[in-house]
């Protein structure tokens, strides 16, 4: 099956995917109605009482689902669709600048193949998965070359996707602990048969990208508070809240920006965050800080490679760092150097360029530029790091706000 940029306009999600995505068309959630529906009359026959109760599970978990699918859309259906667009531009682009080079060097026979693939791919969006042996070389070298992306593509897809999934699971999992410790049987094999139908629908070698309706994942168990009524064990499931990190919401990130910590931060001077050209200035910089007119803290004379900073008022700090290659271990800097996994074991969350609306670059005097992670945490005053991640820059410290 040819590799497809056109989404399907019935699914909302990646069409390019194997056959697949036809066995699985009915969503995860949809699923789980059916499997709970089925669990309901079954149950229901024991007890009217029963029925409410089972009732009000299935209508948590259908409830939860639904604010999940909103989460799992913006984070990775969106993302990948955005991507791939992405990837059709650069194909149209690549295949305009051969048609200019073949002309120029007056290859009539280059040219022609390539402007009638030109015409082909407008016609269909198609990329087929194999060249045919009479297929000009050009078109074969760009072909594979967006392949490549697009193979990377499914792959990212396929690891957020199980990410998620693992997160869901465990939620699940936590739920079904504690409805089975506290006896309610039922409604423990309710929340099972959503975990099974999850796991045999995301954890199958290419179900995660073609699922209509994926399961959303959830950051943090909630408990599930249990009642016990006279006869019937019944287990009351408050609807879950959206199972997104807080600083992901948009009103969050208000909250952020009128919160902005204060910080002294040793050999370095804060200055406004602004995008510029050239060595050392920041060649891009995401909307989101753009915005808020953040601050960010430079080394205010001699070189350094580290962060020391004590919070002198309770707030949202983000820090940005980058991991490119500086040179060997020599000197011994890579010794207790932070890593991600170390930031995120001390509560720092990262952000996602989709989250800030973009990435930060530092300019560099030859080559591309330094892309950076970007770290946040609501610190309280009295908290003191003194940070260094690669051998010659230090992490930035960023203030939203203005502040």
């Amino acid at each position: 099956m040819p590799y497809d940029f056109i989404p399907d306009s019935h699914a909302n999600r990646p069409a390019f995917f194997t056959n697949l995505k036809r066995q699985f068309a009915t969503s995860a959630a949809a699923l789980c109605l059916v499997l709970t529906a089925g669990l309901v009359r079954s149950h229901a026959q024991d007890t009217p009482s029963a029925a409410a109760a089972v009732s009000e599970m299935q209508k948590w978990i259908a409830t939860t689902d639904e604010q999940w699918q909103a989460v799992f859309k913006r984070d990775v259906t969106d993302v990948h669709l955005t991507e791939l667009e992405k990837l059709k531009q650069q194909y149209v682009a690549a295949l305009e600048a051969a048609v200019t080079k073949a002309s120029s060097a007056g290859d009539l026979d280059g040219a022609v193949a390539l402007r009638n693939e030109e015409k082909r791919f407008a016609g269909t969006n198609l990329l087929p998965e194999q060249d045919e042996a009479t297929d000009a070389a050009t078109v074969k070298q760009i072909r594979a070359a967006v392949r490549a992306q697009i193979a990377k593509l499914e792959k990212d897809t396929a690891a957020r996707t199980k990410a998620l999934h693992a997160k869901y699971d465990a939620y699940l999992a936590d739920a079904q602990s504690r409805l089975t410790k506290a006896q309610h049987l039922e409604d423990a094999l309710l929340v099972k048969a959503k975990r099974d139908e999850v796991s045999a629908a995301w954890l199958t070698p290419g179900i995660a990208a073609t699922a209509e309706k994926p399961v959303p994942p959830a950051v943090k168990s909630t408990p599930v508070p249990v009642k016990a009524p006279a006869k019937v064990p019944v287990v009351a499931v408050a609807p879950a809240k959206p199972g997104v990190p807080e600083i992901e919401h948009g009103s969050n990130w208000d909250a952020m920006l009128q919160n902005p910590a204060s910080v002294e931060v040793a050999d370095m001077q804060a200055q406004p965050l602004t995008q510029g050209e050239g060595k050392d200035a920041w060649t891009e910089v995401p909307q989101k800080l753009l915005a808020s007119k953040a601050s960010i803290f430079m080394p205010s004379g001699k070189r350094i490679n580290f962060a020391d900073f004590t919070v002198t008022a309770d707030g949202w700090l983000l820090i940005a760092v980058n991991y490119s290659y500086q040179g060997n271990k020599g000197g011994g800097w890579e010794e207790g150097r932070w890593l991600g996994n170390d930031f995120k074991a001390k509560g720092w969350h990262l952000f996602s360029k989709h989250e800030l609306g973009g990435v930060l670059v530092k300019g560099e005097s030859k080559g591309e530029g330094k892309a950076q992670e970007i770290y946040g945490k609501k610190v309280q005053k009295g908290y003191h790091e003194r940070i260094h991640c690669n051998k010659y820059d230090p992490p930035y410290l960023i203030l939203l706000g203005g502040k």
